[in-house]
């Protein structure tokens, strides 16, 4: 492999230049950023490594055998996320249907896309098999895409950071991460097809499915994992030794029926879901660390709860879990409800309706909620 030179170092420089400006930039002018400046600079960048790295290509051994399995994982990956919309729903994309509006979202978000990959390209061959190198390479990719998704993205509560760390920050890394994984064994041809095919679809599908953010980004993250699975345990069979790496690979289909299960249940999608629990108010059914299993009511469940019920509701955009204390019904039907929380002296200072309840205590499942208390301390620090 060839060494990283001045040229190529200085490349690597002015691209993590633009990605530090990039923030900045779109604050000024988003519409100026994404419609000329962007296109622009990508344009020009790929053209710079067109002439600089014209006879840098390396030839991989198993380069159609990794872009078979990545069009595979794709298609599989498709097929599930449209199909999960007939549970969820779908959303109405805002994008252009119309010829010149196809080939101005192409300009403006999918050529970049084809740059991007052609580059990491060049500089993972220029990096030989410098560890910290491909590191950084994948850290300034990954960077510009979280970047482009969350320059209008504003926290306003603890959820907003969950929701920020989950559908963006976490899947991008994951996703830059396998990219790079791509191109070192194969080439530039396996991660773009991997990077765009999604993409395109967004700007010529109408619809897409409305799921949460916290099972879109796990999605993304399964599929990452799969495909570099299925494409290092070939690699391993075909180019290294079988036995104690293959060992490991099958002891971690285990950890999937678990993690799997946990993250429907996560989710909310379905009937049932898994919470965490942030405070010690309702100790000593539940207490902060705590995950509890809840179940969504639809309006005729609502009309069933009596007091002494443990519910979970909206209150200021925050997720309570207390109990009913008191309802009160009006002549009209509309019921109220009063709430507390056992730990505490004084009942809720506030009063709820049916639209502000998401469902009903269930279970407890001591403990496993900390992860989500210290990064929701961490954030509010």
């Amino acid at each position: 492999m060839l060494k990283l030179n001045f040229k190529t170092a200085i490349l690597l420089f002015i691209l993590f230049l633009y990605t530090c400006l990039s923030p900045f930039l779109l604050n000024w002018n988003s519409s100026f950023y994404f419609n000329y400046l962007n296109p622009i600079f990508w344009f020009v960048f790929l053209i710079i490594g067109i002439l600089f790295f014209r006879n840098d290509y390396c030839r991989k051994k198993y380069k159609y055998d990794f872009i078979q399995i990545v069009i595979i994982s794709v298609i599989i990956y498709l097929i599930l996320f449209y199909t999960a919309g007939l549970i969820t729903g779908y959303t109405r994309l805002p994008y252009a249907r119309t010829v010149t509006g196809v080939l101005k979202n192409i300009l403006q978000y999918v050529f970049p896309i084809v740059s991007m990959e052609y580059l990491r390209q060049c500089f993972i061959n220029r990096s030989g098999k410098n560890k910290i190198l491909l590191i950084i390479i994948t850290g300034i990719f990954a960077a510009i895409n979280i970047t482009l998704q969350t320059y209008n993205f504003s926290i306003v509560v603890v959820d907003d950071v969950f929701d920020l760390l989950f559908s963006i920050v976490i899947p991008e890394i994951a996703k830059s991460m396998l990219l790079s994984y791509l191109t070192y064994r194969s080439d530039f041809v396996a991660s773009l097809i991997y990077a765009i095919v999604p993409a395109m679809l967004m700007y010529i599908i109408p619809i897409l499915p409305d799921l949460n953010w916290f099972l879109d980004g796990s999605l993304q993250l399964i599929l990452a994992f799969v495909v570099y699975f299925v494409c290092n345990q070939f690699y391993v069979s075909k180019y290294e030794i079988k036995t104690k790496r293959k060992k490991v690979y099958i002891s971690l289909l285990p950890l999937l029926v678990i993690v799997i299960p946990i993250i429907i249940l996560i989710s909310g999608v379905f009937k049932y879901q898994l919470l965490a629990v942030l405070t010690n108010s309702m100790k000593p059914v539940y207490s902060r660390g705590d995950a509890i299993l809840i179940e969504h009511l639809d309006e005729d469940e609502k009309q069933d709860l009596k007091e002494g019920d443990i519910i979970v509701f909206i209150y200021h955009d925050r997720r309570v879990l207390h109990r009913i204390v008191e309802i009160d019904e009006s002549i009209s039907g509309v019921r109220t409800y009063k709430t507390k929380g056992d730990n505490l002296e004084t009942e809720d200072a506030w009063v709820i309706k049916d639209q502000d309840i998401e469902g009903k205590y269930i279970a407890t499942v001591p403990k496993i909620g900390y992860p989500s208390v210290w990064i929701s301390e961490f954030t509010m620090e």
